[in-house]
């Protein structure tokens, strides 16, 4: 039987919103995180689809996301079919602990994400700083000396210090968290506005688009206040379940306290 192969790149992410089936191609469109990427195989393996977005192995993983709302890890060296129904694109996640290699590929080591010192690395393989110099090796580049103190894995936010302060005067305690290559703000114990129920719970600010909206605001579970919410989003976010309701707030290089305040201004009004 001959099998037509399509000409133009396909996208497999508006396939599996309308529920059809992939069809053969020489390209195929595939969404990463915030990213859209262009592969020339139906079957690549996972950490070709990483490299893609400029991602390693030995920090992320390769989630496959499909329209039932099934997630599967994909390993490095395993391969997926693109034209699998249902599948609708990837998220990477920040792997707990980070392999680093010693003296070669054939030298692999685990160490927990978070600040180590080069003697704390080295101690892995029983040297010390007396005798020996860390090196950092890139592809296609020479090893350079690395600094004393490494962040494996550490979260930056891009945030004026003064603002992140402000936000803390609205909750317990106001951290990072890194996942689906957007940095989101952790909000412990946020304080909702009058009429809400609970009063308080967790959340997670998303001051970059995501999901079609300029930015987001997750509740740890949804939340009852005086008008019933359109709650169109659920989504797992370090491994918890996240929800928030459709509302689209669009100011002009907002703070992050006037982006919190003008989400909570969906509880307030009726549309």
């Amino acid at each position: 039987m001959d099998v037509q192969i399509a000409e133009a790149e396909i996208d497999v992410f508006e396939y599996s919103q309308r529920g059809e089936e992939v069809p053969h191609g020489k390209k195929f469109r595939i969404r990463i995180d915030c990213e859209t990427v262009t592969v020339d195989t139906p079957d690549p393996k996972g950490g070709l689809l990483l490299a893609r977005v400029g991602k390693r192995p030995c920090a992320y993983e390769l989630i496959a996301e499909f329209v039932h709302c099934e997630n599967r890890v994909i390993e490095p060296d395993e391969t997926i079919d693109l034209r699998q129904r249902g599948l609708k694109g990837f998220i990477t996640a920040h792997k707990e602990f980070v392999t680093i290699f010693i003296g070669g590929p054939e030298h692999p080591y685990r160490i927990e994400r978070g600040e180590r010192t080069v003697a704390e690395i080295l101690g892995n393989v029983d040297k010390t700083t007396d005798g020996y110099v860390l090196l950092e090796g890139r592809d296609g580049h020479p090893p350079l000396p690395l600094p004393r103190r490494i962040v494996l894995g550490s979260l930056r936010m891009a945030y004026p210090e003064e603002q992140i302060e402000e936000l803390k005067g609205y909750c317990k305690k106001v951290s990072a968290l890194l996942e689906l290559g957007i940095e989101f703000f952790h909000l412990e114990a946020l304080g909702l506005p009058e009429g809400c129920t609970p009063a308080t719970c967790n959340a997670l600010l998303c001051p970059v688009p995501k999901d079609g909206y300029p930015s987001r605001l997750y509740f740890s579970e949804q939340i009852g206040s005086r008008f019933a919410r359109n709650w169109n989003g659920n989504v797992r976010i370090g491994e918890k379940n996240w929800y928030a309701f459709s509302w689209k707030v669009e100011l002009a290089s907002p703070t992050l306290v006037q982006l919190l305040l003008a989400h909570f201004n969906g509880f307030a009004k009726e549309k």
